[in-house]
């Protein structure tokens, strides 16, 4: 009888102990997914760096590193990202999808912009403005006018980059669009904190 009750209980504790091991958290929880070349969706715990690199675990920690060039796109925490080719840096990166349709809307940010927030345009005051005197310093250096968004025009396969500073930003709207949609931008402090407005107002306008 002392077997069977020691039995019982060596049950129990096996029981309690599995239990216990399967509600342990992973050290890499699911935050995301990529989905590869030849169309597939792979889950997993996704780390963006400087949105060159796309570092990938699966739940044992086994880890692998994908460029732009080796997969099709990835969501991470609900934000997703595409390979894009930027002309003004002549290199491939991971681009966030702000706005999507007619026009689509990217940014890069690759950690250079403090402040930057991913699906809107807000730059903090400091980054702007140290933006904007360089910009008027040294007008056509990428770096000094680009503000990390860009746009896609119907049938050409063509990211266009938009500049940062409220004048540029007209008349890049001008050459390429006929000029900024009519809309109201009375909350816009800049141009470049309303451009996801902007390119949503463009897509309804031209349905």
């Amino acid at each position: 009888m002392k077997s069977v009750y020691l039995l019982i209980i060596g049950c129990i504790l096996l029981i309690s102990n599995g239990s216990q091991a399967q509600e342990k958290p992973s050290k890499y929880p699911v935050n995301g997914y990529y989905i590869t070349l030849s169309g597939d969706t792979i889950y997993g715990n996704l780390k963006n760096k400087e949105q060159m690199y796309l570092h990938y675990r699966d739940a044992s920690g086994k880890k692998k590193v994908y460029t732009p060039s080796k997969i099709r796109s990835y969501n991470l925490d609900n934000q997703e990202y595409r390979p894009m080719y930027l002309e003004n840096i002549d290199k491939k990166r991971f681009v966030a999808v702000v706005v999507t349709g007619e026009h689509t809307l990217y940014l890069y940010n690759d950690g250079s912009i403090p402040g930057m927030v991913l699906g809107s345009a807000y730059m903090s005051p400091v980054t702007f403005a140290a933006t904007a005197v360089a910009g008027g310093i040294a007008e056509g250096i990428f770096d000094a006018h680009n503000s990390g968004y860009y746009i896609t025009k119907p049938g050409i396969d063509k990211l266009y980059s938009i500049p940062s500073t409220d004048r540029l930003i007209i008349e890049f709207f001008q050459q390429h669009f006929g000029g900024l949609p009519d809309m109201k931008l009375n909350g816009c402090e800049k141009l470049v904190y309303c451009l996801k407005d902007i390119v949503l107002k463009l897509n309804t306008t031209n349905k």
